[in-house]
């Protein structure tokens, strides 16, 4: 099970859980809603797809209200997201293996607060990763969990401007965000891939990489998402770490 944002979505063809079926044999579930976040999302309409939500829906088993959502939305601004939902509400989440988590980009660019290891509401981002963790791996201890980071982007107000360099208008930068991953995933075992630091993708190739500044939507850019993460995903299954 892949969840995620627009990245993970994909779109005009460019689909990297697709390719990491490919590349490993597995079964994948692409469960990606673009625009939505890991913490809490300001607007309602978008709220339900976050992770945090996400989380819940696994824990408690009422997809019902995430397919509700995803009717709502569809009804108030022609944005479907009702496959990606009925395909979270028909699967059979007792022989999911692994869940890839992708979410931190549109948190750094709604200014979700970072907040403290020790939340756990979707309200921060610490707090949400939190939640999430908690509410899966008590419903389903079996399931391995591997976090995926932002990847770095061009575009946070203007082409061509650097996330290393420009901040949130909170003056939070996205390598913050990325941290805290890394940080809360320790805490609990967890393995991370960083495709931030690691991806390769940067001011020197972004325009071949993530045509629009953000997403890795050429055959370059998905092709690298999907091999870290299927590397990552294979090292686990081997007892390794994360990548």
């Amino acid at each position: 099970m892949c969840l995620g944002d627009s990245i993970t979505q994909g779109g005009g063809g460019w689909d990297w859980p697709a390719m990491l079926a490919g590349l490993t044999g597995a079964n994948v579930t692409n469960g990606g809603f673009g625009g939505c976040r890991m913490g809490q999302h300001s607007n309602a309409l978008f709220d339900p797809f976050s992770m945090y939500r996400i989380a819940q829906r696994i824990e408690d088993g009422n997809w019902a209200a995430l397919t509700a959502a995803a009717d709502t939305l569809f009804a108030a601004t022609g944005d479907d997201r009702r496959p990606a939902a009925a395909r979270l509400a028909a699967l059979d989440w007792s022989t999911v293996d692994y869940i890839v988590i992708s979410y931190g980009t549109n948190d750094f660019g709604g200014e979700v607060p970072i907040g403290a290891d020790s939340d756990t509401t979707g309200t921060t981002f610490k707090g949400a990763i939190n939640t999430s963790i908690a509410r899966i791996l008590a419903t389903y201890p079996r399931i391995q969990i591997l976090f995926a980071t932002p990847l770095w982007r061009s575009r946070v107000y203007a082409d061509g401007d650097d996330s290393n360099v420009t901040p949130n208008n909170s003056g939070v930068f996205l390598r913050e965000y990325v941290q805290a991953i890394k940080t809360r995933a320790k805490a609990y075992q967890i393995p991370v891939t960083d495709l931030y630091d690691n991806s390769g993708i940067s001011i020197l190739n972004w325009t071949t990489m993530m045509p629009d500044g953000l997403h890795p939507w050429s055959v370059p850019g998905v092709e690298r998402v999907a091999t870290m993460i299927a590397g990552a995903l294979s090292s686990v299954a081997s007892g390794g770490g994360g990548g």
